[in-house]
């Protein structure tokens, strides 16, 4: 049975342990830019959710790549981007994102995603109250993972990576 990131998302204190650790896991630095995880915060509605790669059993990022640089292993299910092949400021992947969950490299330009740390998350090891969990997930779990997301639409905070960046630009412009 396939292992993925369960995450206990009534429960996050938004301490983002989880963030610098995974920053740390890639870069041996502590930094949000380098992070593959990402905690969204709602201060007003008290609401931080950990956002990462979900490694939808249909990534749609994977659809959209016009150099297939994108690849879903079958055995682990681990989604994952071959930087050779990836094509920088394309970020259709990142667009079409369901979780707003891909990062851009802010060296390369490039986009990236959790890779779970090749089956030991340290996001998982090191948060202080345990809300995320590595398990084996049932084939019911794979295919509706989008329970939070839609839990979030209705209240207004789970916007996808475009509709983020619309939002900011139409602010910046006064709109």
């Amino acid at each position: 049975m396939r292992k993925i990131l369960f995450v206990d998302y009534d429960k996050c204190t938004g301490c983002e342990l989880c963030v610098l650790h995974c920053s740390f896991q890639k870069t041996q630095t502590f930094s949000r830019s380098h992070s593959a995880v990402r905690v969204m915060k709602e201060e007003e509605k008290g609401i931080c959710i950990p956002e990462m790669c979900q490694h939808c059993l249909e990534p749609e990022c994977l659809l959209v790549c016009p150099v297939n640089a994108i690849s879903r292993d079958e055995k682990t299910g681990i989604v994952s981007h071959d930087y050779k092949l990836c094509i920088k400021g394309c970020k259709l992947c990142l667009e079409v994102c369901s979780y707003g969950a891909l990062s851009l490299d802010p060296v390369t330009g490039k986009v990236f995603e959790c890779n779970q740390c090749l089956g030991n998350p340290v996001c998982a090891r090191v948060c202080p109250i345990e809300i995320i969990h590595y398990q084996e997930a049932e084939p019911a779990a794979l295919s509706d993972k989008d329970t939070w997301k839609r839990r979030l639409l209705k209240q207004g905070m789970g916007k996808t990576a475009s509709e983020k960046r619309f939002a900011s630009i139409r602010s910046k412009k006064g709109e």
